[in-house]
């Protein structure tokens, strides 16, 4: 229909990172093993990961994949349980960003995995973005 105007539905900036496996540092080669976006608006946070070794093990042979994986898990379910604290909690900081989760699950040292900068999207939602993220930079490339 000519002229007709279709209303869209509200964006929102998402943050999100990147958790990659980066296992010697000088090389800088990397594997992406999950996305994790966070909407300070919605306040909502959403992860996707990896849940086969088969990905790990295709770019560095000789790894421990099930090891990096019982981690991963671990990730997931503890950011799970501060989003939950985090929504529940009246006193918490309502403008704290997504690096405050993140940095709890997984603080910056210099272990193998590491979280990404933090990058920002425009989205529905944390867990529309989450979704597209890990389809688009994760699942995109899974060894079968």
């Amino acid at each position: 229909m000519i002229g007709k105007f279709v209303q869209s539905k509200n964006m929102n900036a998402i943050q999100y990172q990147v958790l990659r496996y980066l296992p010697d540092r000088v090389s800088g080669e990397f594997v992406n093993l999950g996305v994790v976006a966070y909407d300070p608006a919605g306040r909502s946070l959403s992860s996707g990961f990896i849940n086969c070794a088969d990905r790990i093990m295709g770019f560095f042979p000789g790894v421990d994949g099930n090891y990096l994986l019982e981690l991963i898990k671990q990730i997931n379910h503890h950011l799970i349980e501060l989003e939950e604290t985090w929504q529940t909690s009246s006193n918490m900081d309502r403008t704290i960003s997504i690096e405050s989760f993140t940095g709890t699950v997984l603080p910056k040292d210099d272990s193998s995995l590491i979280f990404s900068e933090v990058n920002v999207t425009l989205g529905l939602s944390s867990e529309d973005v989450a979704k597209d993220l890990y389809e688009r930079i994760v699942r995109r490339y899974i060894i079968h």
